[in-house]
């Protein structure tokens, strides 16, 4: 069940799809979403058939999750979604743009569906939609990219709080795309992500602040800012902390089990500049990194950039 039904609906902000999956639902009273956490999915399941949007989307989560005792079912979960989202419900929105980001079985793949979704809860005010139309934008997958438009919208996410699309417009603005190069206007929206908890902010920023990059340079601030990262989790932070000489903190596992930093090595003959990366905490991130080269960058030519991890499938 591959096939694209398009078809415009007054309360769904974007596009509905999925062939055969489209059906109208009858708007019901919402049920506040702390009660509805107590509900066992049967009675969820009962309100969501009544037409309540957020029982549509608490089953959605259910079945794109596993959870609930359901077994794990993308394309039921991208039916319930859509439903939700006919009703205006731009989390289900949200949710339907990612299934189809990234296909599922009977859901066939689109970017290009997926950033309609995006764009169209983005201009809604949906903080993630915001940020997906910004990677979006920036990387052309499913629109023609357009780095200027990227800077935009990420910068209204930023602006409502989201730590990962402040981590990227300081990024863009370390390298110069889509904006003109500004180290301080990048050192403060890193800072900005990094007051936000965002691991790979945290790294990005202790590269800064090892560079002297927008900030004067406080070599004990990079590794304080590198620990922190480190501690999270975040690989180039730990690598960093080796390549300085500085022992690697012990940091959580998945299961929340501490695992072993290993110990510090002595640096390169060459001091290699800080890694830096902007891959996904619990959203995804750009693909910049910061410049390598001499500690002072350069004046008119903005800095070369090196691959870092793609954003992750599930924000």
């Amino acid at each position: 069940m591959d096939m694209f039904l398009v078809t415009t609906y007054p309360r769904l902000r974007g596009w509905a799809f999925l062939g055969s999956l489209i059906l109208l639902s009858l708007p019901g009273p919402a049920l506040a979403q702390s009660t509805l956490d107590t509900l066992s999915f049967e009675k969820k399941e009962k309100l969501a058939k009544a037409g309540d949007d957020e029982a549509q989307f608490a089953i959605a989560r259910a079945f794109e999750d596993g959870k609930e005792g359901q077994r794990q079912d993308v394309l039921k979960a991208a039916q319930w979604y859509r439903k939700a989202a006919q009703l205006g419900n731009l989390d289900a929105q949200f949710r339907l743009a990612r299934i189809v980001h990234n296909g599922a079985d009977g859901v066939k793949k689109s970017p290009e569906t997926a950033v309609k979704l995006y764009e169209a809860a983005a201009q809604a005010g949906h903080l993630d939609s915001q940020y997906w139309t910004a990677y979006s934008y920036e990387k052309g997958s499913g629109v023609a990219a357009d780095q200027t438009k990227a800077a935009e919208w990420y910068r209204k996410a930023a602006e409502g709080g989201h730590a990962g699309a402040q981590n990227n417009l300081g990024l863009m603005y370390l390298n110069g795309k889509g904006v003109t190069r500004d180290l301080n206007r990048a050192f403060d929206y890193f800072s900005q992500a990094a007051k936000g908890d965002d691991a790979f902010a945290m790294n990005n920023l202790g590269g800064m602040f090892e560079m002297g990059w927008g900030t004067r340079a406080d070599k004990q601030r990079a590794i304080d800012m590198y620990t922190k990262a480190a501690q999270k989790g975040n690989q180039l932070a730990r690598d960093n902390l080796r390549r300085l000489g500085v022992a690697v903190p012990d940091t959580a596992d998945a299961a929340g089990a501490l695992t072993t930093g290993s110990p510090a090595t002595a640096p390169p003959p060459a001091a290699q500049p800080p890694a830096a990366q902007s891959a996904p905490t619990t959203t995804p991130k750009s693909d910049s990194s910061l410049p390598t080269g001499a500690a002072e960058p350069p004046a008119a030519e903005p800095a070369p950039t090196a691959a870092a991890p793609a954003p992750a499938t599930q924000p």
